[in-house]
C-alpha cells in the first residue's frame, strides 16, 4: 500500500531544451530555450539547479553563454553582447504535478546575431542543466538535461 501511494504522488522532473531552430511557418524568431517540467504524478520540491558548462558549475545563465561562445565570463557589457534574455531563477520552488516552466528563453537579434550563432552552433551539448528535486516523503533525485531518468540521491543538502 505505501507503494501505491508513493508512486501516485512521485514527481518526475524532465528538462528540455532548443537547438534555436524557428518552427517552419511560425514567424517567430529564433530562440535558444530551456524548460523544466514534472509530468509525473506529484508535486516536485526544487531544492538545487545548477547550470554546468564543460562539466564546471557557472554562476548563472549570462557566463554560460558568454562560455559557450568562448568569450570571458567576466565580458564587460555582458547584457549588450548577449541582448536580451529571459532566464527563471527554478530553485527553490515547487513544481506542481502535470506543470512546466520556462527557464532560458534568448532569441536572436540584429544586436546579438554573432554570439547567439556561436551558441547555436555549439548546440547545448556543453551544457548541462541539473535540478536536485524530492517528493513529498523527501525522497530525492537528481535530473540532468542529458539523461533521461534521474538519479535517486539520499538528499539535496
Amino acid at each position: 500500500m505505501q507503494r501505491l501511494v508513493e508512486a501516485n504522488s512521485r514527481p518526475f522532473i524532465q528538462i528540455t531544451t532548443s537547438g534555436g531552430h524557428p518552427v517552419i511557418g511560425s514567424g517567430s524568431p529564433q530562440a535558444l530555450t530551456v524548460q523544466i517540467s514534472n509530468p509525473g504524478a506529484g508535486a516536485a520540491r526544487v531544492e538545487r539547479f545548477s547550470i554546468l558548462v564543460d562539466d564546471k558549475a557557472v554562476k548563472d545563465m549570462n557566463e554560460a553563454l558568454l562560455r559557450l561562445a568562448g568569450l570571458p565570463a567576466n565580458t564587460p557589457e555582458a547584457s549588450t553582447v548577449l541582448g536580451p534574455l529571459m532566464y527563471s531563477a527554478v530553485a527553490p520552488s515547487y513544481l506542481k504535478a502535470g506543470s512546466d516552466q520556462s527557464v532560458l528563453v534568448w532569441s536572436r537579434t540584429a544586436g546579438n546575431a554573432s554570439v547567439w550563432d556561436k551558441d547555436a552552433e555549439a548546440g547545448f551539448n556543453r551544457v548541462k542543466f541539473e535540478a536536485c528535486y524530492c517528493s513529498i516523503f523527501d525522497e530525492c533525485w537528481i535530473e540532468n538535461s542529458h539523461t533521461f531518468r534521474p538519479t535517486p540521491v539520499t538528499s539535496c543538502g
